[in-house]
């Protein structure tokens, strides 16, 4: 009787490229289709790997969507400081050529967190999967650091006015908009986010 073959174990560059090729392809279908709509088996069709090792690695489609958006959404890094700088530092950084990131390819990054999270949203909002992971990242310590009175909805227009500025400055500009300036915008924004930061009507 033959003895059976042992496969080889992979070596270490090995894993970690295949990590890193099985999270790439996870998040370009991920800012596709949504969440949802992409299942292990395909991911690791396309990653050209098995699904079984997608779950040796990851655990679960949850532990891998967890580990490619990484800390993609925390605020906690802008909330240390002065809070009466706040709307000041935070339109500062975002009008920067790649708003608070080291250079392009960092922003396209995380750009396709943002594409995950509105391509994954229904009627009913995100899968609960991403609400629960906005949640610990973002809300959660926007809303205990705001606090005083309704930080909930000061917290959501705070995120929504970034949001909509870097898709409107960033995405959507066109040689019209191109022709605003860099101080007006400035302190145009940062005006409106220290006033829902000190909760002023």
């Amino acid at each position: 009787m033959a003895s059976k073959i042992k496969e080889k174990p992979k070596k270490r560059g090995d894993a970690h490229a295949t990590r890193t090729k099985i999270i790439e392809i996870a998040t370009l279908l991920f800012a596709a289709r949504g969440y949802e709509a992409v299942g292990v088996r395909e991911i690791a069709s396309q990653a050209g790997v098995t699904a079984a090792m997608i779950i040796r690695y990851f655990g679960t489609k949850e532990g891998l969507f967890l580990e490619l958006m990484g800390d993609a959404f925390s605020f906690t890094p802008f909330m240390d400081g002065n809070r009466n700088d706040f709307g000041q530092k935070m339109a500062t950084i975002f009008l920067q050529p790649y708003g608070p990131f080291a250079n392009r390819n960092v922003e396209e990054s995380h750009f396709k967190m943002l594409q995950i999270v509105l391509r994954s949203a229904t009627s009913n909002g995100a899968p609960p999967q991403i609400q629960a992971f906005l949640d610990k990242q973002l809300w959660c310590p926007l809303i205990h650091w705001l606090g005083g009175k309704n930080p909930h909805e000061r917290a959501e227009l705070i995120v929504a006015t970034l949001i909509g500025f870097v898709l409107m400055n960033k995405k959507v500009s066109s040689p019209s908009q191109k022709k605003s300036q860099a101080t007006i915008l400035t302190s145009l924004l940062a005006n409106a986010l220290q006033r829902y930061v000190d909760g002023e009507p």
